[in-house]
């Protein structure tokens, strides 16, 4: 909601696109007024509170170590229409330069019981 009402004030817009006009541009972003990626909203959830439930799709495992204390620790992969699929662009600040944007969602840590 802050953000939408930001968005709003024409105010703003002049001084976001003062701002990062040139790098929304280099990206190729248009500066017509339209919010960059789409209106800035999340849905509503049934709690009332801004956000959005993924239940997520079984993906794959990595097993690992922790650096600290190498403590056994399970990555959990998952996939969700929900969530975007990675995309590659051009670095805003080195046009000759590629980077990936991945998406991500997380969840909260969860103790368990390794089987093997």
């Amino acid at each position: 909601a802050i953000l939408e009402s930001a968005w709003a004030d024409p105010e703003f817009r002049k001084s976001f696109y003062a701002q990062y006009g040139s790098k929304l541009e280099a990206m190729g972003y248009s500066l017509d007024g339209t919010f960059p990626g789409g209106a800035p909203s999340m849905p509503i959830g049934e709690d009332g509170k801004r956000g959005l439930t993924i239940v997520p799709e079984a993906g794959f495992v990595i097993k690992s170590r922790t650096i600290e204390t190498n403590e056994k620790v399970f990555i959990n992969f998952c996939k969700s229409p929900k969530v975007k699929s990675f995309s590659r662009e051009p670095d805003p600040n080195d046009p000759t330069v590629e980077r990936v944007r991945i998406p991500l969602s997380l969840g909260p840590a969860r103790n368990d019981l390794d089987k093997g």
